[in-house]
């Protein structure tokens, strides 16, 4: 990876952090993938990313992703209780201490 990619990338990080504290959902989103599209996989991204969907209660979406981080090793423990988060939002208990 280059460096213009890794600044590219951690400038859309960073707005999606900021916009993520002023609760702008759909900006932080949207900097978080145009992040991902720079350094594909990133975890702190994908965990960002997970946390977005949940607060816009895209469960099914961030299970996805979450599930991604676990295929890639790093960052499963973290994946693992995004995903159980999801599961407590929607009232599915059982599935929420599964994860």
């Amino acid at each position: 990876m280059d460096a213009s990619a890794f600044e590219q990338a951690k400038q859309c990080f960073l707005d999606g952090l900021s916009a993520l504290e002023r609760d702008e959902l759909a900006l932080a989103e949207a900097a978080f993938r145009r992040s991902l599209q720079w350094m594909p996989g990133r975890l702190s991204t994908l965990l960002n990313l997970t946390a977005v969907l949940t607060r816009q209660a895209r469960f099914a979406d961030a299970r996805a992703i979450c599930l991604e981080i676990v295929a890639l090793g790093d960052g499963a423990e973290e994946a693992w209780l995004n995903m159980g988060i999801t599961y407590a939002a929607e009232s599915d208990l059982v599935q929420a201490l599964a994860s």
